[in-house]
């Protein structure tokens, strides 16, 4: 990862992260930035249940130092957004 990344560079590096980490041809895990420019917290989008225990093992390898899943239900549907911070 570049030293000084932009937020761009950061959303592309963490999509490949995601996805050779986890073993996917095609990544499951969609990534958006709601950053302000100081972001303290960066969050994913994670649905299939079988990837959020990879997905959490591969941020604290990046160093983080806290993280958090939030449950979203609607309907039978069930999704999860990982949220995690290096600070």
């Amino acid at each position: 990862m570049p030293s000084h990344p932009s937020r761009a560079d950061y959303i592309h590096y963490m999509a490949d992260f995601f996805e050779f980490g986890l073993g996917h041809e095609q990544p499951s895990i969609k990534l958006l930035d709601i950053g302000t420019g100081q972001c303290r917290w960066f969050s994913s989008l994670v649905s299939k249940a079988d990837n959020v225990k990879p997905a959490k093992k591969l941020i604290r390898k990046l160093g983080a130092v806290d993280i958090r899943e939030i449950e979203m239900k609607q309907g039978n549907k069930v999704t999860r957004v990982l949220a995690w911070t290096f600070i």
